[in-house]
């Protein structure tokens, strides 16, 4: 369980201190920044921001994901309370998310935790979706060979071309262990997402649709014949 806040002091600390001394035999408590140094990267891979604080997370790998759940109330009684729920199973888990875009008409679209449903799985198309980092040299390599895919593709009725900011949004099913990375969520199967891993050229990428989708794309990129 960590406690997030840059004061160097806060009541609740003092309230998360006296739990760490009854229940350090079965959890570790840990204390950090969210401005600047390691603090800056661990509150974002967590999903906690300066105007969060002071706030705590549980955090657990499961099945090689992070999971974490939000601590509400930072008093003594409810920071036990938390971690009641948590040991017996009570506590959901959160995913970061920005907020849904307004409008997303781009031939690629916008993917965050919140609409992932949505855009992501609740349809019958193939989605393809990348998973980038702003600040990743490969993403931005890729970025406009990813946009004239869209382009190219955006009349195809059954497909998605879709991305989303793996630094600010999550969701279970997608799997990042490096930036980019591209998944191919098909109909019937949503739930297991295959990972690309061919050359991130736009023939290349293509290639890869239209054998997974079993069809050729005209010279335009518009739906015609089953293979």
């Amino acid at each position: 369980i960590i406690f997030f806040t840059d004061s160097k002091k806060d009541a609740q600390l003092d309230e998360f201190a006296k739990v760490a001394k009854e229940r350090k035999a079965d959890i570790l408590f840990v204390k950090s920044a969210v401005a600047g140094g390691l603090g800056s990267r661990l509150a974002e891979f967590v999903g906690v921001n300066k105007a969060d604080t002071p706030t705590a997370r549980i955090v657990r790998f499961k099945d090689g994901q992070l999971e974490k759940f939000k601590v509400g109330e930072l008093s003594e009684a409810g920071i036990k309370q938390a971690l009641d729920d948590y040991k017996a199973d009570k506590l959901n888990a959160y995913h970061k998310s920005e907020s849904t875009p307004v409008t997303n008409d781009k031939p690629v679209k916008v993917v965050v935790g919140n609409n992932f449903g949505d855009v992501v799985l609740d349809n019958e198309k193939y989605v393809l979706l990348e998973t980038y980092a702003p600040w990743c040299g490969h993403c931005k390599q890729l970025e406009p060979v990813y946009k004239e895919l869209g382009d190219k593709l955006k009349d195809v009725e059954d497909l998605v071309i879709a991305k989303m900011d793996g630094t600010l949004n999550e969701h279970p099913l997608v799997n990042v262990r490096g930036f980019p990375t591209i998944h191919l969520f098909k109909p019937g199967s949503k739930d297991k997402p295959e990972t690309y891993d061919g050359e991130r050229s736009l023939g290349a990428l293509i290639a890869y649709l239209e054998d997974k989708m079993n069809k050729k794309f005209d010279e335009g990129e518009t739906r015609t014949e089953e293979l």
